[in-house]
């Protein structure tokens, strides 16, 4: 484990909260009361989920460190946007893992399309187009050419 000061991975908070529970000898309820937040959601975070910032604030005080301990100077962490939302979709008690996974794999899909600088037209290829509707692809591709054309407008 890394030591105060230096950067940390979200991951990283899992055994960090694993460590303190050992230490303190508390099992999950009287941790998640200390902390501040709900047994489920504890229980999720020490299983490698990602809570939402209010609740990782909470658990990253109660371990012993700062918020700040796990970004990188200048607040980016060394995970890509499409790696930290797929971790966040994976921690949404709502999705299923293959839901979230089918998610993930579309952001991932559009990030790379978008964030490529080109001066062509961007071309869009939905890896799942079979889960939607004819109708909903052609509405989901004029809107995001729409965002293309307004921030083209915005240069």
């Amino acid at each position: 484990m890394r030591r105060q000061g230096e950067t940390l991975r979200v991951q990283d908070l899992a055994k960090l909260l694993r460590d303190r529970r050992a230490t303190k000898g508390l099992g999950l309820r009287a941790a998640a009361e200390e902390a501040g937040v709900s047994f489920n959601t504890l229980a999720r975070v020490e299983k490698g989920h990602v809570p939402d910032i209010e609740t990782f604030s909470r658990i990253a005080r109660w371990v012993g460190r700062s918020a700040a301990d796990f970004l990188e100077p200048g607040g980016v962490t060394s995970d890509s946007t499409p790696e930290l939302i797929e971790a966040h979709l994976r921690g949404d008690p709502a999705l299923s893992s293959g839901a979230a996974a089918a998610i993930a794999g579309l952001v991932r899909e559009l990030y790379g399309r978008l964030a490529e600088p080109t001066d062509a037209a961007t071309a869009f290829h939905l890896r799942a187009a079979s889960t939607f509707r004819p109708e909903a692809s052609v509405l989901f591709a004029d809107l995001l050419g729409e965002m293309r054309q307004a921030l083209l407008d915005e240069e």
